[in-house]
């Protein structure tokens, strides 16, 4: 299976990911938030993080692949 690591994050993007996590009422967004912060937080993997979000490895690998090219 592919590995993708989101790059560290800038205190910005750190910043911006956790308040939408902890402040956002939609769940889709927060877990999103929260895939992406374990990618570059803690180098979890898409397995890794699809097993805690309840989320398929490939809806995980989806959601990384689009936050490293287009962000937030």
């Amino acid at each position: 299976m592919k590995h993708i690591q989101v790059p560290p994050l800038t205190e910005k993007q750190l910043a911006v990911l956790e308040e939408l996590y902890q402040k956002t009422k939609t769940h889709r967004y927060r877990t999103r938030a929260q895939t992406v912060l374990h990618s570059a937080e803690k180098g979890f993997k898409a397995e890794e993080t699809a097993q805690i979000v309840r989320e398929s490895h490939v809806t995980v690998l989806r959601w990384l692949k689009r936050y490293i090219a287009e962000g937030i």
